[in-house]
């Protein structure tokens, strides 16, 4: 889970970036400039403007309402974690794995669900801290009309969330069984599909998401098996050749 902007050429021991952390957001830049050139941090004015967004923006993901049990940022992480895929709602059996890329505004709107009556805005502003921190990882850049995600079954974003931790053994055995499957961890690239682009009803198993390789966009079908809409301008190219 990424918990910061700021690059070093070895791991920043976690007292001493939170400690540059704090000193950032206090507005005391300059101790935490100090601090940084001590260790080895280029600190710019672009370095230091970009991680001081990156800590209001998740803070602000991370507030939890007085209307809600779980932030925003919560909500999401227990969504990718398969909490609204439950038919019994009084029970949660998870985790799941995730059966083809999703669109934001529908990994939003499930946990819009949990977090009502709050705004959307800030489920959409906690899946951007998201996908900066690394649990969703967008597929094909390009291919999809509009952008698709998929997860990446990051552990540590389920530690952080008490009573959830549980399940962080499951995500991690996600993570090693694709991991060993996919050659080179393609699979956090492509994210997965369950049918591998067939023109059945989904039957074959959980492999990769070919993007414009599948068969669907290549014979010029406005979406994949999945309902998820091609990229019109790109579809004409394959229809062509």
């Amino acid at each position: 889970m990424k918990t910061t902007t700021l690059k070093c050429d070895y791991l920043i021991p976690s007292e001493r970036l939170i400690e540059i952390q704090m000193k950032l957001i206090s507005g005391d830049e300059a101790k935490a400039v100090l601090l940084g050139n001590k260790l080895g941090i280029e600190m710019t004015n672009k370095v230091i403007a970009t991680e001081i967004e990156f800590l209001r923006q998740l803070e602000a993901s991370r507030k939890k309402p007085v209307f809600s049990e779980y932030s925003a940022w919560e909500w999401l992480i227990l969504v990718a974690l398969g909490l609204d895929w439950e038919e019994d709602e009084d029970e949660f059996h998870g985790p799941y794995e995730w059966n083809s890329p999703m669109q934001k505004k529908s990994i939003v709107g499930m946990a819009s669900r949990f977090y009502s009556p709050g705004p959307t805005e800030d489920l959409e502003l906690a899946f951007d801290v998201l996908v900066e921190q690394g649990l969703f990882f967008q597929v094909h850049p390009g291919v999809f009309a509009d952008a698709c995600y998929y997860c990446e079954y990051d552990a540590d974003f389920l530690r952080e969330i008490p009573g959830f931790e549980r399940y962080a053994p499951q995500w991690q055995a996600f993570q090693e069984k694709l991991d060993r499957k996919f050659d080179l961890r393609i699979w956090r690239t492509t994210g997965l599909c369950w049918g591998g682009g067939s023109q059945g009803t989904s039957e074959l198993p959980l492999s990769i998401c070919l993007g414009s390789s599948c068969c669907r966009f290549r014979e010029g079908d406005s979406v994949c098996q999945h309902e998820l809409a091609f990229n019109p301008m790109i579809l004409p190219v394959m229809k062509s050749l």
